[in-house]
């Protein structure tokens, strides 16, 4: 029988690899798992939020689109992602030195067409209305989205909570990236957009921890979350009014039906690779 309170295993350290570190740093993260979490979220907000208005003041008369402005400071907070990373020598156990395993793309069937292939039916008639430019702009755009929110909850918050076990390491940091989609108020959305997003993320998070955990890579969370962005990306830009108009109960049920679905999926599959 599987030990499901171990941690997953994670391939050899090779020449190439960065080596989780010995330090005082990993040492407060593995004795303090859910302070530490919490402390990294905090930190993560406050310098977003700090970017956020000083980029507001710097570009409010350079008249960007949403998708330019969006790429800009997906950039800040890849970097966000990227030093706590390597602070920490978390690239392997993070699940960025592992690839897609053949053994596990049975696992990643069922996700791709209900989370990727629903939004990717679509893509034809939004780049209809949408010049090359833009679709590649959004296609970054959603490349950095899926690897900055991937890389920071199921990367590195996911890692810092699993001291505490799986399964509240999972729910934790999938309550938290549910919790930060709240903050799109102060970007403009409409409350109605934000909670079917925070109740969306929830589920979401469930299911790509399950993946991360299962595969031992992060990169099957990193192209569907990009695969299920890019559309919305593009409407976004076109036409925000469409997509934030969405009345407040088909928004709790269409993302509460989509939570249940997904928070169940995982049920089959959360022990870690071996």
């Amino acid at each position: 029988m599987q030990d499901l309170t171990a941690e997953p295993h994670e391939p050899q350290p090779g020449r190439n690899m960065v080596v989780e570190k010995n330090s005082a740093l990993n040492r407060f993260f593995q004795q303090r798992p859910l302070l530490a979490t919490i402390l990294l979220l905090v930190l993560f907000i406050v310098a977003t939020r700090i970017f956020s208005y000083l980029l507001q003041y710097i570009i409010k008369d350079w008249h960007l689109s949403f998708v330019v402005k969006n790429i800009i400071g997906e950039c800040f907070y890849a970097v966000l992602v990227i030093i706590p990373l390597s602070l920490l020598g978390w690239w392997a156990q993070a699940g960025f030195t592992r690839g897609i395993q053949r053994k596990h793309i049975p696992l990643l069937i069922a996700p791709f067409i209900i989370i990727a292939l629903p939004s990717l039916l679509g893509l034809s008639a939004t780049a209809a209305k949408s010049s090359t430019q833009l679709i590649i702009l959004s296609l970054i755009a959603s490349l950095l989205v899926g690897f900055t929110e991937e890389g920071f909850f199921r990367g590195l918050l996911l890692r810092s909570a699993l001291p505490l076990g799986i399964w509240p390491s999972v729910l934790i940091s999938s309550l938290l990236f549910a919790l930060l989609h709240l903050s799109n108020v102060l970007a403009g959305f409409t409350w109605n957009y934000v909670i079917g997003q925070a109740l969306f993320a929830f589920g979401l998070g469930v299911l790509f921890s399950a993946l991360r955990l299962r595969t031992g890579s992060i990169w099957p969370g990193i192209l569907l979350h990009a695969a299920k962005d890019f559309p919305g990306l593009i409407l976004l830009t076109i036409n925000p009014r469409q997509v934030l108009s969405i009345p407040l109960n088909v928004a709790l049920l269409g993302s509460g039906s989509t939570v249940l679905f997904y928070s169940s999926m995982p049920l089959s599959f959360c022990a870690p690779v071996r």
